[in-house]
């Protein structure tokens, strides 16, 4: 059972939206599946009214799946916590683009576990590409301090601090998540 099916709205990242035709392609695939598909044409959409655009042509209609450049959405936009599955058709090769681009599903408001998937094929170019990215984020988190482990470990904690460090942290999300389900 794949996210539609579970009622679960994508948000589907391409690089490469200069021209129409692969929005326009993709479009014309994903609409087979649902008809309640949309593509944020950055070219046409200014950055600052897409946030109005996505509330109206998005929100306000249902959209269950966005494609959008993740260029157009990274910084900005906290209304897309609808979305809960982000799929990275293209890859961007951008750290900051990566992770501000899936940054719109994890924020405050979001109630779905978010998913991120980004489907390649062994062995090829994509795969290589990749686990670039894959090297580069999580150098980038430990960097920005925001990986616990890599963190603690860079202040100098030992095993068993970070380990109790990491306990504390993880209830402290449940304790969170438990509040936040009673509302």
């Amino acid at each position: 059972m794949g996210p539609l099916d579970r009622g679960e709205k994508v948000l589907v990242f391409l690089r490469h939206t200069g021209t129409p035709e692969l929005p326009a392609r993709l479009l014309r695939i994903i609409r087979e599946m649902t008809p309640r598909t949309a593509w944020l044409d950055a070219s046409k959409v200014p950055t600052a009214k897409r946030e109005a655009w996505i509330d109206r042509e998005v929100l306000g209609k249902d959209v269950q799946v966005l494609l959008v450049n993740p260029n157009a959405v990274r910084t900005g936009l906290n209304n897309l916590v609808s979305f809960s599955t982000g799929l990275w058709y293209e890859l961007d090769l951008s750290t900051t683009t990566y992770r501000q681009a899936n940054g719109r599903l994890h924020r405050i408001g979001q109630t779905r576990p978010v998913r991120i998937a980004t489907p390649f094929y062994a062995g090829t170019a994509q795969a290589i590409t990749f686990e670039l990215i894959a090297k580069k984020t999580t150098a980038s988190l430990q960097v920005d301090g925001l990986d616990l482990q890599a963190a603690l470990e860079a202040a100098g904690a030992s095993a068993e601090e970070t380990a109790a460090l990491g306990t504390a942290l993880s209830l402290g999300q449940a304790v969170y998540r438990a509040l936040v389900e009673r509302r």
